[in-house]
């Protein structure tokens, strides 16, 4: 179905509606970098650590707030924006609008998808990170242009949502913080060692036993199938490889499991709740990142771990979060340089802390119920991104018309 443009908007060509800026010899002033998605920030405040020679700053282009920049991941990303006054480097391009116009609508209209894979696409040249934009080639490419007070109700719904994101963000990123401060206060054996009560249970670590992990519980390693054989790959078991274990719980569904055929295997398959642990690539999933705990039946590759048969009552849940935690499993019993690993045997002979039953239980619900909170979050944003995304689809187009800043309207 094609959508006809709204009478009142205008096809522009973005030399007609920016002019190219190249002034130089502002040493003194702030110099900015580049972060996509965000625009410039002060190159102290980038959290990178860029090597520069105060000497070439006089060579830098001074930008001022407002300003659109062609940066060096454009053709990925599209333009970024001037966040503040400042130079940047004399390797970027800098637009700077000759017209009235509504910067965050423009800010959004350089993101979509459309400007990136459609508008720009003539204008990038090279492969991979050697791409880069010529301007003489994007300068002759039109945009839609709707009137300036169209674009700043526009702008206004897209600001609004954006700050809805933001918000979600920021209670995200508290939530997180106040889930590893409880961890520290639950697991840690030398934080808070007098005993406290959490939801009527007491607990008190000085009575919490010290034991090996081979004596608690059963380690048992996976395998990998030939993958010489494709066939070992097409069937519907559920294999867990290691550079699946990055989340909390491995999938609520089998969806983005691989799978393996049962022909191929005659290998041990571990119920929902079971506990796996990576082997090997700890350096990619990260030391705190390795461990996982089952929702559906599965199979494991011989980079993981499973630990079956207690030895003693366990609630795998407090096991879980203990070994997530890493005061089990540190980077100091990592082994190997180019792949960061950890064998069987020295698996088994870590020391783990162990509460009475009923103390593991209320510890492991607490944390289970601060992470589901953080994870239904994280899903609510999703969501708010989704939904700003078809917003921006909807309102850039012209599809769906602004009345005012409170309604909008099919075109």
């Amino acid at each position: 179905m094609t959508y006809k443009t709204p009478s009142t908007w205008t096809k522009i060509k973005i030399s007609d509606l920016f002019e190219e800026i190249c002034d130089k010899n502002h040493p003194d002033a702030n110099v900015l970098t580049i972060i996509q998605g965000t625009g410039t920030v002060l190159r102290e405040n980038s959290g990178r650590e860029i090597i520069y020679d105060e000497k070439s700053l006089a060579n830098y282009k001074y930008v001022k707030k407002g300003d659109f920049i062609i940066h060096l991941r454009s053709f990925e990303g599209g333009l970024e924006i001037a966040n503040q006054d400042g130079i940047i480097s004399p390797a970027y391009i800098i637009l700077r609008p000759k017209l009235p116009v509504a910067f965050i609508y423009l800010y959004a209209v350089f993101h979509s998808k459309r400007f990136i894979n459609q508008t720009m696409a003539p204008a990038v040249e090279g492969v991979r990170d050697g791409r880069n934009v010529k301007y003489d080639v994007l300068k002759k490419q039109t945009i839609l242009f709707p009137p300036l007070s169209e674009q700043k109700k526009i702008a206004e719904i897209l600001s609004a949502q954006d700050k809805i994101i933001e918000l979600k963000e920021k209670l995200i990123a508290e939530k997180q913080r106040q889930k590893k401060y409880l961890m520290q206060v639950l697991l840690d054996e030398n934080i808070k060692k007098t005993p406290f009560k959490i939801n009527g249970i007491k607990i008190d670590k000085k009575k919490w036993e010290k034991k090996k992990i081979g004596e608690i519980a059963k380690l048992s390693s996976g395998n990998t199938p030939r993958r010489n054989d494709s066939q070992n790959f097409k069937g519907n078991v559920c294999w867990l490889s290691s550079g699946e274990l990055k989340q909390k719980y491995i999938n609520d569904t089998e969806e983005k499991i691989s799978k393996i055929a049962v022909k191929s295997s005659n290998l041990c398959l571990y119920k929902s709740g079971t506990v796996i642990i990576a082997l090997y690539g700890l350096e990619a999933i990260g030391i705190r990142g390795t461990c996982s705990i089952l929702k559906v039946e599965c199979t494991i590759s011989q980079a993981c771990m499973a630990f079956t048969e207690f030895k003693s009552v366990l609630n795998e849940y407090f096991y879980y979060w203990y070994l997530f935690k890493g005061y089990a499993i540190g980077a100091k019993y990592a082994q190997g340089s180019k792949q960061q690993n950890i064998n069987s045997d020295l698996m088994s002979s870590l020391i783990m802390l162990c509460p009475p039953f009923h103390e593991q239980q209320a510890i492991a619900a607490v944390l289970s119920t601060a992470d589901e909170e953080i994870s239904l979050l994280q899903r609510d944003l999703e969501q708010e991104k989704l939904k700003k995304k078809a917003l921006s689809q909807l309102l850039l187009s012209g599809i769906v018309r602004v009345n005012n800043t409170k309604e909008i309207k099919n075109a």
